[in-house]
């Protein structure tokens, strides 16, 4: 069986290299690289069995589905630019290929954030369904938190993907803001609504994170994590708020 991972990018020269050297066992990668104005496609040009393929950002489901499409293989591999397949995961990939019981498998995942392994707070094992057999899943067209849709009973391997999340506070808060306003966009134009309600979320968020799910176990990082991911949530339907009042005030001026 013939296997392709695939890999979207946008200025990834700080991760590429690592995630591309634990691919040289796959019969191609395709990189799908949205204009990059980094060292990305160069690095990527060092490794003989990566195809790339230069396109116009159009979410990441689209994206996805675009390098699906100019991928050969059998079966499929979807690889983060920020992920790393170790040697134990690549060889239990390769056996599940050689004799699939299914046509689909998740693939836990291990968090690194600042570079801190985080192994509590719901961090782990937080399953991706990342292996599929060609032709037996694609992506929705979300342009954020996008879905692999497939159909039929999906296996589980036991090796996790090393995900190497965020390198630093500043890192996060610039994607923070882009996600958070991507997510906003999407819930809006599914018809939800912000509630004053949630930010006492906030804390019960934090609470749940930190210590009925021990986050509070990995450290500072730990309980830096879970305060972020408890605001994100909060923010994410401020700015659906925002959307709502821009919406009136156009309204308004018509």
């Amino acid at each position: 069986m013939k296997l392709s991972a695939v890999i979207i990018t946008h200025n990834e020269s700080l991760n590429i290299e690592r995630c591309l050297a634990g691919l040289t066992w796959a019969d191609e990668v395709i990189l799908v690289d949205s204009h990059s104005s980094d060292d990305t496609l160069k690095i990527a040009s060092r490794f003989p069995n990566v195809k790339t393929f230069e396109r116009d950002w159009q979410g990441f489901g689209a994206q996805r589905n675009f390098a699906i499409s100019k991928a050969s293989g059998d079966w499929l591999l979807v690889v983060d630019a920020d992920e790393e397949v170790v040697p134990v995961l690549r060889d239990e990939i390769i056996a599940a290929v050689a004799s699939p019981a299914y046509n689909a498998y998740r693939i836990p995942r291990r968090m690194y954030f600042c570079g801190h392994l985080l192994r509590f707070g719901g961090t782990f094992p937080d399953y991706q369904l990342r292996l599929f057999k060609k032709g037996a899943a694609s992506y929705d067209n979300s342009p954020l938190h996008e879905k692999l849709i497939t159909t039929g009973k999906i296996g589980k391997l036991a090796t996790p993907l090393n995900h190497y999340s965020y390198r630093d506070i500043t890192e996060y808060f610039e994607r923070f803001n882009r996600y958070s306003t991507l997510d906003a966009q999407r819930r809006f134009e599914r018809g939800e609504h912000f509630s004053i309600f949630r930010l006492p979320l906030v804390p019960i968020n934090i609470f749940w994170r930190l210590i009925v799910r021990g986050g509070i176990l990995d450290g500072y990082h730990g309980i830096v994590w879970g305060v972020f991911c408890a605001w994100y949530d909060f923010v994410k339907f401020a700015k659906v708020k925002e959307l709502q009042q821009q919406v009136k005030v156009k309204t308004k001026v018509k």
